[in-house]
């Protein structure tokens, strides 16, 4: 869960700054803003409205943003009952309605909107509901990123698994051992060669709330 938190707080962080002006006309209007990035506002709004459970946020997430082929190991996506999704209160409909707006994770995509929204968003989150959530999560990821045995670990991993697939959690367990976690979150930023854009913007986050 700690995980998918953090990367839904990546997606969020890079993304959705603009939100806390609160209306379409603003988005519209804001030269910062491209065209492609619009879906990507409605999503995060359609994320926002299950905030209150972070559980079924994290869910919606999952569900209307990856897919089977590039997140097999989400047991959401692959529970053929659907019972978890209809938990969350998501329909047939919400499976991958927004996984072309997010396709393009590109870290030069994600680096400009975060400088032009990063800021923004940061205000939206108290640094005492931060601590509750997610400051594990980010100096988790960050040393880790940070520590002697990652190149060598993610090498590995990268090695075993060309590509994400549905071995990728149980080898990134055995060969990151307690680590897995943080090990399993940098394997996709470096499939999505986001990689050392999201490690800059986690040191941001936490100098930000230190």
């Amino acid at each position: 869960m700690k995980k998918a938190v953090l990367a839904l707080l990546i997606v969020a962080v890079a993304t959705a700054g603009i939100l806390v002006k609160g209306d379409d006309g603003y988005a519209k209007n804001n030269a910062r803003l491209e065209a492609g990035d619009e879906a990507v506002l409605a999503a995060l709004r359609f994320f926002l409205s299950k905030q209150d459970d972070c559980a079924y946020m994290v869910r919606a997430y999952q569900y209307s943003v990856t897919t089977e082929k590039n997140n097999p190991q989400c047991y959401l996506l692959t529970d053929k009952g659907g019972e978890l999704a209809k938990e969350a209160g998501l329909t047939k409909k919400d499976k991958g309605r927004f996984a072309a707006a997010f396709a393009d994770r590109d870290g030069a995509r994600v680096q400009r909107l975060w400088d032009a929204f990063g800021k923004e968003l940061l205000a939206l989150l108290s640094k005492a509901k931060y601590n509750e959530t997610l400051k594990w999560s980010v100096d988790g990821a960050v040393a880790y990123r940070a520590s002697q045995r990652y190149a060598d670990d993610l090498a590995r991993l990268v090695g075993e698994c060309p590509r994400p697939d549905t071995d990728v959690l149980e080898k990134s367990y055995r060969i990151g051992g307690n680590d897995n976690i943080h090990l399993n979150f940098w394997y996709r930023r470096t499939m999505e060669k986001n990689d050392e854009v999201t490690f800059k913007i986690l040191k941001e986050i936490q100098k930000y709330y230190e």
